[in-house]
């Protein structure tokens, strides 16, 4: 029993050591800039090692090399604490073959990450309508579809997730995406938004796996860049016309003051007619009718 015990114990070890490492899981974008964040300190060698590919950088009393591959694209964190420098890595301009598993160590201490490099394509729509996002994979006929895994993310956020046959959404989107049942059963993952808001612009990925293991996820494209536009556009629009009305208006009133001689039609004083009183002297005697005076005083147009 005792060496049973000691077999399996030694069993499970090697096929844990056999495992692939996943880590954690980070997405960037092809030409892009990432970080894979690791907030240990280190005052020793700092090395960072892509998986299967070689030496990332190296990092020796304060001098790096980079490896082949990653010249001039790559290096740490400017983060230090007491002099000692944080294990984190800045990759630029992304290549679609940085894909793949990261570690960094400092002396017995170390962060990993399993990097996926996305080339999104681009869907257009304008605020208010409908956006449909496409993503596709190959279902097994014969496999029963309560199975499948489909995961759609937003910034590292679940929009939508579908497991063991029931549907999940995220507070993001909740109520406006949706995965056709009769679609993913035959291949078609596409994400349908309903009534697309200037704030559901950005980059979605799309995941899919067969087995249910977040390593074996596959699906193409991989993601979609959303474009929401509208908006801003009829902002523009409104303001736009709101000066051109402002400028008919202050048009109108220039022609208006000129050709009335310099007061607008609407501010000057009606006709007033010549009005003529009688005068009575002493011999009360009429008198010729005499002009009323001051009118141009109460009306500035009475001539």
């Amino acid at each position: 029993m005792k060496g049973n015990a000691v077999f399996m114990l030694v069993y499970v070890f090697t096929l844990w050591m056999c495992l692939p490492v996943i880590g954690v899981r980070k997405s960037g974008i092809v030409h892009e800039t990432i970080t894979l964040p690791c907030n240990l300190f280190c005052n020793d060698t700092l090395t960072w090692t892509l998986l299967d590919t070689g030496p990332v950088i190296r990092c020796e009393r304060g001098d790096c090399q980079t490896g082949k591959g990653f010249e001039n694209r790559v290096r740490v964190s400017n983060e230090s604490f007491h002099g000692n420098r944080t294990l984190g890595l800045i990759i630029g301009l992304l290549k679609f073959n940085d894909q793949g598993h990261y570690e960094g160590k400092c002396g017995d201490r170390y962060c990993d990450y399993t990097l996926q490099v996305l080339v999104p394509v681009d869907v257009n729509v304008s605020t208010g309508n409908n956006a449909t996002l496409p993503c596709y994979a190959a279902m097994k006929k014969n496999k029963d579809h309560k199975t499948a895994y489909i995961l759609w993310e937003r910034n590292g956020e679940m929009v939508l997730l579908l497991k063991n046959g029931t549907f999940t959404y995220g507070r993001m989107l909740e109520n406006r995406v949706s995965v056709s049942k009769n679609g993913y059963e035959n291949g078609d993952l596409s994400l349908h938004i309903v009534d697309a808001l200037p704030s559901d612009q950005g980059v979605y990925v799309c995941q899919y796996s067969d087995t249910g293991k977040t390593d074996d996820f596959k699906g193409g494209p991989n993601s979609v860049r959303l474009n929401v536009q509208g908006e801003t556009k009829s902002w523009f629009c409104v303001v736009l016309s709101s000066l051109v009305i402002l400028a008919c208006t202050i048009s109108l009133l220039a022609i208006d003051y000129c050709l009335c001689k310099g007061i607008p039609s609407y501010f000057r004083c009606p006709e007033v007619p010549r009005m003529s009183v009688p005068v009575q002297n002493d011999d009360r005697s009429s008198t010729p009718l005499r002009d009323l005076k001051d009118v141009s005083s109460v009306c500035p147009n009475f001539e």
